[in-house]
This record gives structure tokens, C-alpha cells and sequence, in this order.
């Protein structure tokens, strides 16, 4: 009986690619059509948990990481991270992963199912039942797994269906983000950047830049590209909200205006209130920004990981989705997928890996508010989220 994987990015492919090297045939159901993911050269960073799982799995060995000073793991970007663990997993080929090795003959089945745009997950006994929307043929489908690993982000929709009562609220502030190649950068400001990740803080706003590569994997100076995040507050009664997030086309996002479709009108205002708060050497970086996008923060906590007599396990940010100050989110998935490694094997049970996702996933969601809500000055919100005794007991002794 095959595992099942819902969700094809980062942490549907680790599991897909733990479960496949543990023995198991594994399908991941992904409902994107397209056969080779972007990330839109989006930065994100890994923690020591995912540096674990890649020393351990990795049949690449190719290069993926800026290191930045102080830090033990470095930043790179989506596209490259998810083309590294797409090769592993099934073989397939990229820009940044041209060559990959032969497969060995001794693995079972690994297969990405693109199109797969799964509505819900039934238990019928020693098995479950997933049916999903084949997208490209607009006909439902059906297919059948005895291990259900849910990995679909932290809008997940089977965790809607599972569990309906997990509210995702807006955190009141917005991330714009963008990026800029290194080469087009005067000299005189490229030193601040090489080898930091550096913070400017505003009134009620930050921005952070750092260095990543590109999609397509290069990690060569002056190809490379300046990531900058600028987290603002942006209330959802005002009229500023509803202006950025409808696009070009007049249609109103509920998540992210995708790069392309920010209405330059807006981008304009919001580049020349940054021009005359920023420092010059980050000031140039959004000015040479043609196509930002920006995306509303919001964070989730689930109340359960394992569900129908632990057959089905939530991971990754459809389990706990943080605020992105603390950039642990891939690291999360990493973590989930070690300790599931754990129970596959019997080394530990299902209920003991629920515990400890759920702890780690709840500490960290609340260090990710934290963090957030002092670079923004939003105390009244960890006055809020302190509220609940739980949380009030990781905020007063600062764990996480």
C-alpha cells in the first residue's frame, strides 16, 4: 500500500523523500499544474534540523546556501530548495539540478502527481480514502493509502475539513518583498550587505535584506540577489488595505498579491515612503524593486496532529503555521519529518510525536508573535496573545 503525501513543496517532499528512502512507495498529490515549481526567487532560511535531514538524504551534493556572519545556516531561496528535494525524491531534473544520479533500483515507487487538487480525506478502516479534483480534466478522483501525510500550507484545506474550528486571524501587518541582483547595486553600497543580514528599524515597520541565489541555483557574486522583506502595518479597516490587496486586475486577495500583479499606483506610494525613511544603502535596493508582491501575516496553531487512529499526520505549516520573523518554518518541517522517521520505524509511538510537534510547533508560534510584535511596537497584541494561560506562561519565561 502506497504513502500518500497532500502538498508538493518543501515539506511534502521531505516527507516523500524520508518515507521513499525508508522503504515505502509514496505518491505526492500536488494541485499545482505546472510540472516545474517557481519560487519567484523567494528567500527563506533553514535551521539545523533541515541541515540534518538534507546531510542524511541528499543524493546531490550540490552547493545551496549564502552565509551570512554569526549565523550557522545560511539563506537561499525557495525554487533551488524544492528542485534539490524534487530530484531526490523522484529523479526529476531542473535548471538548478541539470544532472541528477541514477536512481537506485532498490527503492520502491516514487511518483509527483501534478493537477491532484485534493478535496477530502475519508477513513473507511485500515485505510483512508483521498479524493481529489483532477484539475486538468476537471473529473473527481479517488485514490486509497494507509499512511496520509498532510502537507499543504498554512491555508491547508484539509485541515478545514478535519478540523473546521482552527481560525487563522490577521497579525495587522503586511510583508512587501522583493528582489534585486547583486550587479546592479553601486559598489559603495554592496559592503553593508556582504556577508550580513541587516535589520532597519521605522515606526511600526522593519525591513531585513540578506543575501541569496538564485532560483536556478547560482550562488556566484554579483549574480546573486539582495532579498529585502519589509514588514508594515497595515490595518484591515483601512482603506489602504483594501487598495493593496486588489490588484491590476480589480480582484481583492485574500493571501498574497502575487509579483505582476501589484498595481503600480500602490507600489509607487509605498516606494517613496520607504525612499525617505530608509537608509541609502537600502533605499537603492527598493528603488531598483520593479515587481515587489506582498502578502498578508497571519499565524494557526492546530489542536490536533494525527487523526483517524493515527493513519493521518498534519505537518509542517498546515500544522503550525509562525509568523515569519524567526524564519523557522522549513526548519519545522525538517523536525516533523525526523521525529515521524521515528514512528515509521517504532522507535517511537504516534501519540509521543504529537506531543512533541505540538509543543515545539506552539513555543515557536508564540516566539515568532513576540518577536514580531516588539520590531513592530504592537504591544497591546502580545498583551492579547498573553492573555491565554498558556501563552502567558511562554511569554513571561521567554520560552521558545
Amino acid at each position: 500500500m502506497e504513502k500518500k503525501a497532500i502538498g508538493g513543496s518543501l515539506a511534502g517532499l521531505m516527507h516523500g523523500v524520508m518515507l521513499n528512502r525508508e522503504g515505502y512507495a509514496v505518491e505526492i498529490l500536488e494541485q499545482d499544474i505546472a510540472t516545474q515549481r517557481e519560487g519567484f526567487d523567494a528567500g527563506i532560511r533553514v535551521g539545523p534540523d533541515f541541515v540534518t535531514f538534507l546531510k542524511k538524504y541528499d543524493r546531490i551534493g550540490r552547493p545551496y546556501q549564502v552565509h551570512a556572519t554569526g549565523h550557522q545556516t545560511g539563506s537561499l531561496v525557495l525554487g533551488l530548495l524544492v528542485s534539490i528535494l524534487r530530484a531526490n525524491f523522484d529523479g526529476t531534473p531542473s535548471k538548478a539540478v541539470p544532472h541528477v544520479p541514477n536512481r537506485d533500483l532498490k527503492l520502491k515507487e516514487a511518483t509527483y502527481t501534478h493537477g491532484a487538487c485534493v478535496k477530502s480525506v475519508e477513513d473507511v478502516g485500515k485505510t483512508m480514502k483521498i479524493h481529489y479534483e483532477d484539475v486538468s480534466q476537471g473529473t473527481m478522483e479517488s485514490t486509497v493509502a494507509d499512511i496520509v501525510v498532510v502537507a499543504d500550507g498554512p491555508n491547508s484545506s484539509i485541515r478545514k475539513h478535519l478540523m473546521p474550528g482552527i481560525s487563522r486571524p490577521y497579525a495587522g501587518y503586511v510583508s512587501w518583498r522583493g528582489t534585486v541582483r547583486e550587479n546592479l547595486l553601486e559598489e559603495r553600497h554592496r559592503g553593508i550587505f556582504q556577508g550580513n543580514a541587516v535589520f532597519h528599524l521605522m515606526d511600526r515597520s522593519y525591513i531585513l535584506v540578506y543575501v541569496i541565489p538564485t532560483d536556478d541555483g547560482s550562488l556566484e557574486p554579483g549574480e546573486r540577489l539582495y532579498n529585502w522583506v519589509w514588514y508594515d502595518h497595515l490595518p484591515e479597516s483601512s482603506t489602504e488595505y483594501v487598495e493593496t490587496m486588489t490588484d491590476i486586475n480589480g480582484k481583492t486577495h485574500h493571501g498574497t498579491v502575487p509579483r505582476g500583479l501589484v498595481r503600480p499606483d500602490i507600489w509607487d506610494q509605498q516606494r517613496a515612503y520607504g525612499m525617505s525613511k530608509l537608509p541609502p544603502c537600502i533605499a537603492a535596493l527598493v528603488e531598483h524593486t520593479s515587481s515587489p508582491f506582498v502578502t498578508k501575516i497571519y499565524d494557526s496553531a492546530s489542536t490536533k496532529a494525527t487523526l483517524f487512529n493515527n493513519k493521518l499526520f498534519i505537518v509542517g505549516d498546515a500544522l503550525v503555521s509562525f509568523r515569519p520573523h524567526i524564519a523557522l518554518s522549513t526548519n519545522q518541517a525538517a523536525y516533523h519529518c525526523q521525529l515521524l522517521k521515528e514512528v515509521i520505524s517504532g522507535k517511537t509511538t504516534p501519540a509521543a510525536w504529537e506531543r512533541a510537534v505540538l509543543r515545539y510547533g506552539n513555543e515557536k508560534r508564540m516566539y515568532s508573535i513576540v518577536v514580531g510584535v516588539f520590531a513592530l511596537q504592537e504591544k497591546w497584541v502580545l498583551y492579547r496573545a498573553a492573555s491565554q494561560p498558556w501563552n502567558a506562561k511562554k511569554v513571561c519565561f521567554g520560552m521558545g
